[in-house]
């Protein structure tokens, strides 16, 4: 996994996080059901603070169309706030990207809806268990 987090100092004052530490907690996020490209910009926002889609380009090694991709499921998802800075220069204006809050409160959505699949598949897996025994039951 090679996502660069920076040496700037985070908003949030957090030491910096090991290649391996960065690389499971990318792991874990798209395990519970967050988008790939999304989980590289939350660690890297979280890590790194409010970023440009070209920081985040840098720093989460993709492409601008995967960041725009990221970019758009966090927004969908209330996950960032984007903040327009002045372009005195012809062109677009640039975007600064930061979480709502911290990385804890940031994938709280994506804990509770995994937590939430959990608890139906252990309801399904415990109705398939009393289904096994009935049959087994039945067949004796």
């Amino acid at each position: 996994m090679s996502i660069h987090i920076d040496s700037r100092t985070p908003q949030n004052g957090t030491s910096s996080l090991t290649t391996e530490e960065v690389a499971e907690m990318v792991g874990l996020l798209k395990q519970i059901g967050v988008h790939g490209f999304a989980a590289k910009i939350i660690v890297v926002l979280s890590a790194n603070g409010p970023s440009s889609s070209s920081e985040l380009q840098k720093s989460c090694k993709l492409r601008q169309p995967e960041v725009s991709i990221g970019i758009t499921k966090l927004k969908h998802d209330k996950i960032i706030k984007v903040e327009k800075m002045s372009n005195l220069n012809r062109g677009r204006p640039k975007h600064v990207y930061s979480l709502n809050g911290g990385f804890y409160s940031s994938t709280m959505l994506y804990r509770e809806k995994a937590a939430s699949r959990l608890k139906e598949m252990n309801e399904q897996l415990s109705r398939l268990n009393e289904l096994s025994e009935h049959m087994r039951a039945l067949s004796n």
